[in-house]
């Protein structure tokens, strides 16, 4: 029977990781294997998980928690969790978030029947008293183009997809650069692979209420990682022989955008990095009018326009 690995990180999610294994253990999919991968977390994470473990004796032999010997962050965390797994497909779960209980079954099946090495679900972004589903009508030819539009029509996050072991593991994360490995991992194997599958059904729930979370949480240091990532994605795409200057320009932009959102303003930075991809200010549909025009004046060198526009902003 075909086996699927789940991996799990965690780290201070004492609040969140009941529900999140509840919807794991629960799963109607029987031939699994979790990996919780444990960042040296502070708080009672761990002890929670053990605790309702109790109440799934049968998931145990399913079982492997990895604890680190000290805080590595979460790309170092997920190749820890790679390396382990030995199942046939891979998915990821963040342990702040859940996953509707026939989620992997659905996916497998959809894997199978479609003979697919990713399968993309449509899920829900979970607010503080509310409950969206976000539905992604994927187009297959063009998956790319849809994932760096503005409308972000397909996500580029691990947690809605299920990937063929043997593909997601011909790449690797890069330690210490946590933010926007999921983008690099994702737009990799997308570009790797011979057939993607859509399923037109909402299966995971995304938590947007955890103010700790990495996406919650920008600063220089994190935007300067996700340009390592994006980086690394041009490695791989010109490695395995697909690259498409237009597409990772586009992506260089909208990595190097973030150093003028966010009140970070690295204008010098920002002149300096991917110039090859200011051509695509203005034709990029990520970008709504006003970050267009946020980009161009600090191209210009009209950066008191810039502290002007983001006055208004706040």
């Amino acid at each position: 029977m075909t086996k699927v690995s789940v991996i799990i990180p965690i780290y201070k999610v004492e609040k969140y990781i009941e529900k999140c294994v509840r919807s794991l253990f629960e799963q109607t999919y029987s031939e699994m294997e979790y990996i919780f991968v444990d960042d040296c977390s502070p708080d009672n994470s761990i002890s929670i998980l053990k605790r309702v473990l109790e109440d799934y004796p049968f998931r145990k032999k399913q079982l492997k928690i990895i604890r680190n010997n000290k805080n590595l962050g979460s790309a170092c965390v997920r190749n820890i969790g790679l390396k382990a797994a030995s199942g046939d497909y891979i998915g990821w779960v963040d342990a702040d978030d859940w996953a509707d209980l026939d989620m992997f079954q659905c996916l497998v099946e959809k894997a199978i029947d479609c003979k697919s090495e990713v399968v993309i679900c449509d899920y829900y972004e979970e607010w503080t008293g509310q409950s969206i589903e976000i539905k992604q009508s994927i187009n297959n030819s063009k998956i790319l183009p849809q994932m760096f539009n503005r409308n972000k029509t397909v996500s580029w996050a691990l947690w809605n997809k299920l990937f063929e072991a043997n593909l997601i593991k011909k790449f690797d994360f890069v330690n210490n650069a946590d933010m926007g490995e999921d983008m690099m991992i994702v737009v990799s194997t997308l570009l790797a692979t011979n057939k993607v599958s859509y399923l037109n059904k909402s299966l995971y729930h995304y938590n947007r209420s955890n103010l700790n979370s990495l996406v919650n949480n920008w600063s220089k240091d994190k935007i300067l990682q996700l340009i390592t990532n994006t980086n690394n994605l041009e490695i791989n795409a010109k490695r395995i022989g697909v690259y498409s200057r237009k597409e990772i320009s586009k992506i260089k932009l909208i990595s190097k955008y973030h150093l003028l959102d966010y009140h970070i303003a690295d204008y010098k930075l920002w002149r300096e990095l991917y110039p090859e991809a200011n051509y695509y200010i203005l034709c990029n549909n990520y970008f709504s009018v006003k970050a267009k025009i946020i980009q161009a004046i600090v191209w210009f060198r009209l950066n008191f326009l810039y502290k002007a526009i983001m006055s208004i902003k706040n």
